[in-house]
């Protein structure tokens, strides 16, 4: 899994509000929109982490070249520029070739048999084919009169955060709950108690790092 396939033309995509009847338009996650009125206040950011940082490009499993670089989540591209101020910035096209390494994190775009696919942080490799990876989500989120409450005052659009953890193997990914209650919902029932004797054995905690979640699958990756 540490070679990463093909060859790829990098396309000028820049982060960018339409216009439209007079408001402005965002996409969200699935490729749906939401109306922005004209004074509307968006909240929150589309990046994983805004800061433009210096890293590596992939091709092939080979380093292919250095940009300054951030993951847009909201549009699922990875932006890079020539220049830490990214003046002239663009995006990545998401190929099957290409992967990233910066801020101390890899990603890169699958495309499962399960039609699953998208940018995703590699996050542990077990076997060539075994490895766990983790989807970061942002939508933008309009909150009706009755939504508003104590805790979220106002009524402009947010943008809102989650992630969801796969274990891939042979090519499909299967979603895990980084939950120690959870976790086995999804694998193999042969091993289910085998994996329940090591979450104990361990006292594996399941923190939002997925330190725990990896252990435990690299565990079963060993036993399946």
């Amino acid at each position: 899994m540490k070679k990463l396939l093909l060859a790829v033309l990098l396309l000028i995509v820049q982060f960018s509000f339409a216009q439209e009847d007079g408001g402005e338009k965002l996409p969200d996650v699935g490729g749906y929109y939401v109306n922005l009125k004209s004074g509307d206040k968006l909240e929150g950011n589309p990046y994983l982490n805004d800061t433009l940082t210096y890293g590596i490009v992939y091709r092939n499993g080979d380093p292919f070249a250095n940009y300054y670089m951030r993951y847009n989540v909201l549009n699922d591209q990875i932006e890079f520029s020539s220049t830490s101020d990214g003046v002239e910035l663009e995006a990545m096209p998401n190929d099957l070739s290409m992967a990233y390494e910066f801020n101390g994190s890899r990603f890169q775009y699958f495309d499962f048999s399960n039609k699953i696919n998208g940018i995703f942080e590699v996050l542990n490799i077990f076997t060539d084919s075994d490895f766990l990876i983790k989807k970061h989500m942002k939508s933008i989120y309009k909150p009706d009169k009755q939504d508003v409450n104590s805790y979220y005052s106002g009524r402009d659009p947010k943008i809102s955060t989650k992630a969801k953890f796969y274990y891939v193997e042979d090519g499909k990914a299967i979603e895990v709950e980084n939950n120690k209650n959870k976790v086995t919902k999804n694998l193999d029932n042969s091993n289910k108690n085998e994996l329940k004797k090591f979450i104990k054995e361990n006292d594996l905690n399941f923190d939002e790092d997925g330190m725990g979640l990896a252990k435990l699958l690299k565990y079963y990756s060993s036993i399946k």
